[in-house]
């Protein structure tokens, strides 16, 4: 997850490559301001929360409320500006910060809302004096000038963990709905996912790393874009979006402030590292820039 300290305008590294990404370590307004506009399809986001966790030396996660507000406004209209039209815009956070990132990108003209998906958090814990927060948000924008891309993203039903059966008749419509090979029909993907298992206790996860359940950035991959589309994660954390993005056909472009060890880690695992190799393509028509490959 990305500091919202520095705010310089150094460049970030190039850092890593594939065949089809490139995993950029630094600051990343100075990089969103240098990527051409209307080049994006798909910007997926999940800022830092501003809670005051501790990443790692020299990393803050705790502003004063306009400070945090201010830069989330910055790094915001960069990614509007960024997509193309039709482009899609997908910000992860807490509803509180989620109703100010709203009221902003509403008060746009270039920009349209899509949906409010809430996410439950399987862990959370109750405060005292306020009701039990159970979930996150993932707001859904779409840029204007061109249709959005949409497709229909499936999920098996869920069953009573004990008997195995259905938890919903779906109005005698069951029929209609294809299955999978355990003759489970999958409805159609809702605003609100409960079926997501957090990372947060996963064995061996860094604590200086933030990093979603692959299933979030790979339902937002599937639902928005094509084969072939960018991807952009200005706060990559652990690369979970980079790699999702490259195993379903998708070119990327990540870039972290923190510790890209584990990003790294993880894309060389997958074998979609190519060590000292040059930008793709692609890429390089959308970023303007010398990029110095840097290495580890």
């Amino acid at each position: 997850m990305e500091t919202v300290k520095p705010l310089i305008n150094n460049l970030p590294v190039l850092k890593l490559v594939t065949s089809k990404g490139a995993l950029y370590k630094g600051d990343s307004l100075p990089l969103l301001e240098k990527i051409k506009s209307n080049s994006i399809d798909c910007v997926f986001a999940d800022p830092p929360f501003n809670l005051g966790k501790n990443y790692a030396p020299g990393i803050e996660d705790l502003l004063p409320e306009d400070k945090y507000l201010e830069w989330t406004r910055r790094w915001l209209s960069e990614c509007v500006r960024v997509l193309k039209p039709g482009g899609s815009l997908f910000i992860y956070h807490m509803p509180k910060w989620l109703f100010a990132i709203g009221s902003y990108l509403n008060a746009m003209d270039s920009i349209q809302f899509r949906h409010w998906i809430a996410i439950k958090m399987k862990n959370g814990f109750p405060i005292s004096g306020r009701l039990h927060p159970a979930h996150y948000g993932l707001v859904y924008y779409t840029k204007l000038g061109r249709k959005h891309k949409f497709h229909i993203v499936r999920t098996a039903s869920p069953v009573c963990r004990h008997c195995k059966q259905l938890v919903r008749d779906y109005g005698g419509y069951l029929k209609k709905y294809p299955k999978n090979r355990s003759r489970i029909p999958l409805i159609r993907l809702a605003d609100f996912w409960d079926d997501i298992s957090p990372n947060i206790h996963r064995k061996g996860r860094p604590n200086a790393v933030n990093e979603l359940p692959s299933l979030i950035p790979e339902r937002v991959i599937k639902m928005s874009t094509n084969r072939g589309d960018i991807l952009l994660d200005p706060f990559a954390g652990g690369g979970i979006s980079l790699s999702t993005a490259e195993l379903h056909g998708r070119y990327w472009i990540g870039c972290e402030l923190g510790s890209i060890e584990h990003a790294q880690e993880r894309l060389r695992s997958q074998q979609f590292a190519v060590e000292g190799a040059d930008l793709p393509s692609k890429l390089k028509k959308i970023l303007p820039i010398e990029n110095v490959f840097a290495g580890s």
